[in-house]
């Protein structure tokens, strides 16, 4: 007789990590086919929700009635400890984090958002629900915690407790197989999420982020490895492989889901499952878990503080880099919006500290990425907290001087060896070229130009042109327009002769509807005048700033969008212009305004402390030829764009002086009948988002290119084409045109 072997069936960590690898390599092979998909990975992630937010109010209401007072203010008070050690640590690394930066220039192009009004965080709805059955049902996680907690609390010091204990224990008990029968489709649904994410995730986006993602990751593995686990074999008995060993499907699933809540159930459980290996197998600690781990869920973690090092690498990257005695602004601050989650806590240090907020958009890019790894660093953080909270509780400490110091060496010195060993690798292997230079001035048209010429410099005709306007550019069949030689990013001239910008854009559009061509002639401010009453040039665009003297002067159009009046200032020097507060508080310094008699006046009048001039160029300053000249006040935008041709200056918006002016054409005295064709058109490109769509391209700095299909083995190797990406829809378009036009 034969025996027969059962062969023994792979246990469910190591299905789910066959699940994780088979999607990875479906997704790269099928490319964006592996989107079919993303239903299924969806459906997993729900089911897995499902029964999270009904776990959390039953497991801590639970837990915390069958502790008594002083087993909870035990308890409260060395997990107080704990997660102060935890944070404190994080947070001092994250503060090292820009050792990481190499030594590159950085610029960027104006950010909307600097102008936009901030959405204000009700903190009060936030924690505190009139409602607990509508944060549950809006998965307000923090008011829920908060409901569950006064409730637990009720119920222990309830003196008929123990009915409603044992109801909320088979409740508790009936959630959590749940989630284990959820779980034991794990390996299917973590296959469709990897796959979806390896088929779709495009990699080309990230460009100067690889900084930041490179810095978050290094940082990660260092907590990830050593401090956080080191910490906690280097006070517990706890071995190193047993940690990993306990809570390796809650930290897959968290990894590849991007969600700690859904795994909050499974972390619970093999929590109390190591600390029973170990001998902490009692009622205290069962409630204590209970409650610890959807309570401490709420409070920041380790990898709450990484992301946040976003905000040094924002203001590196945008070339506004945060100063030292800014750091101790941005830990404390910090530390508090960071109970509201990333997603509120950034934006607000953004605006804070003056960086554009549209730098979010990027750190939800670099997310992508990161944000598998944020989900596992944030479970390890818990399951540690939990862990060495209960051993703290039980009193069972099994100190090891020598573990705990070589975690201490590996915090003090390891991380900053290893963040400026990142910087001396970038700054010395990468093959980095500051291209925000190129990146503005090769800039083209995004509409096909009509013929243009270009017509002599101008030369005073000594005489006046009357007459309709329109019908001598159609008997000509030639627009006539002049502009500055020096006004990015509206009109300037590119290397190859041609004239570009926001306002290129449109009078190249007004040509072509016209039915003529284009005439270009290059003016300064001075002999305006005389080249429109001679009819040398019939509309002037060159982002002219709407003021008392221009509309006294000059018969002018519409304004087809504002600009905001900020500082051009050399990067070193940024902040001494952060507000007008800090401005007003330096008498003596000289600015300039570019191009604005008028505005000039006005700020003298409002700041007489200080010493005003106008220039026709932001050149002679950038060039360090004005000795005497501070910084320039002129459009921020127009700053913005001069920043990209020389970084090592920035561009701000003092904090109190949000100044917006129209922008407009100036158009011929006593032709009423071109004024109102120009403005119609306007109207009309407005409405067709033409003025938008120029805006976002030279003003923004967003292009206009598709996104092509990403690389995938059936596509780029089988040369394969069995689905068409349709290209995505242009968002719905914000108007530009003030309100008041």
């Amino acid at each position: 007789m034969t025996d027969t072997v059962k062969k023994r069936r792979p246990g469910l960590g190591v299905q789910v990590l066959i699940g994780f690898g088979l999607g990875i390599a479906c997704g790269l092979f099928f490319g964006e086919l592996a989107s079919v998909m993303e239903p299924i990975g969806r459906a997993y992630v729900r089911l897995l929700q499902m029964a999270v937010i009904p776990y959390i109010m039953v497991s801590l209401v639970a837990g915390l009635g069958r502790l008594s007072p002083q087993q909870a203010s035990r308890i409260a008070v060395w997990g107080g400890a704990v997660l102060l050690i935890c944070l404190a640590a994080g947070m001092i690394i994250v503060l090292a984090s820009p050792l990481a930066y190499p030594d590159w220039a950085a610029a960027s192009f104006f950010s909307s958002s600097l102008v936009s009004p901030r959405e204000s965080v009700d903190f009060v709805s936030l924690y505190i629900p009139a409602n607990p059955f509508d944060a549950m049902a809006n998965t307000v996680v923090p008011a829920v915690v908060l409901f569950s907690i006064l409730m637990g609390v009720a119920v222990m010091t309830a003196s008929r407790k123990r009915a409603l204990l044992d109801l909320l224990e088979s409740l508790d008990e009936a959630l959590m197989n749940v989630t284990r029968i959820i779980v034991k489709i794990a390996p299917i649904g973590i296959f469709a999420i990897s796959a979806n994410a390896a088929g779709t995730l495009d990699i080309s986006a990230f460009g100067k982020l690889q900084v930041y993602v490179a810095t978050f990751l290094l940082l990660w593995a260092l907590f990830f490895f050593l401090l956080l686990p080191g910490l906690l074999i280097s006070l517990t008995p706890v071995r190193y492989r047993e940690i990993f060993r306990a809570f390796r499907i809650p930290i897959i699933t968290a990894f590849v889901t991007g969600s700690v809540l859904v795994v909050i159930p499974l972390l619970i459980a093999r929590s109390k499952e190591l600390l029973a290996l170990h001998g902490l197998e009692d009622e205290e600690t069962d409630a204590a878990v209970d409650v610890l781990i959807p309570t401490a869920y709420n409070f920041p973690t380790v990898a709450m503080l990484l992301a946040m090092s976003f905000i040094p690498f924002a203001g590196w990257f945008s070339g506004s880099e945060l100063t030292a005695s800014q750091y101790p602004q941005f830990a404390s601050v910090g530390l508090f919006v960071a109970f509201g989650g990333t997603n509120i806590a950034l934006p607000y240090l953004l605006d804070m500290f003056r960086l554009p907020a549209d730098m979010f958009q990027l750190f939800l890019v670099a997310n992508v990425i990161n944000n598998f790894f944020f989900t596992a660093l944030s479970v390890m953080n818990l399951a540690v907290f939990t862990v060495l909270t209960m051993f703290l509780v039980k009193r069972r400490i099994k100190f090891l001087p020598g573990f705990l110091t070589i975690v201490i060496l590996i915090g003090v010195v390891v991380v900053p060896l290893a963040l400026k060993a990142q910087a001396v690798v970038f700054n010395s292997f990468v093959d980095y070229e500051y291209t925000g230079y190129r990146d503005f001035i090769d800039r083209g048209l995004t509409i096909e130009p009509v013929e243009t010429v270009h017509a002599e410099y101008f030369q005073s005709s000594g005489h006046s042109t009357r007459g309709i306007r329109i019908q001598r550019i159609e008997e000509r069949g030639v627009l006539r327009v002049g502009y500055s030689p020096d006004a990015l990013p509206w009109a300037f001239r590119k290397n190859d002769g041609q004239v570009v910008g926001y306002d290129m854009e449109l009078v190249h559009g007004l040509a072509r509807d016209m039915g003529v061509s284009l005439e270009l002639m290059r003016l300064e401010r001075d002999q305006l005048r005389d080249a429109l009453d001679s009819g040398q040039i019939d509309l002037y665009a060159s982002g002219v700033m709407l003021d008392y003297k221009v509309a006294h002067d000059f018969a002018v159009s519409n304004a087809y969008t504002n600009i905001t009046l900020g500082v051009l200032v050399e990067d070193h020097r940024r902040q001494e212009f952060e507000s007008m507060d800090t401005i007003r508080s330096r008498p003596g310094l000289s600015l300039a305004v570019v191009n604005a008699p008028a505005l000039e006046r006005m700020l003298a009048k409002e700041l007489p402390q200080l010493n005003f001039s106008s220039v026709e160029s932001p050149r002679g300053f950038l060039r360090h030829e004005l000795e005497n000249t501070d910084a320039l006040i002129m459009p921020a935008e127009a700053a913005s764009a001069w920043t990209m041709v020389y970084p090592d200056f920035t561009a701000i918006i003092p904090a109190g002086s949000l100044v917006e002016i129209p922008v407009v054409f100036i158009l011929p005295d006593n032709d009423e009948s071109f004024r109102k064709y120009v403005n119609n058109w306007l109207t009309l490109e407005d409405s067709i988002g033409v003025t938008d769509r120029a805006y976002r391209y030279w003003i923004l700095g967003h292009d206009t290119v598709h996104r092509k299909p990403r690389w995938s083995v059936i596509r780029n190797v089988l040369h394969l084409s069995l689905i068409h990406i349709s290209e995505p829809t242009r968002p719905m378009k914000e108007s530009r045109i003030p309100s008041s036009a």
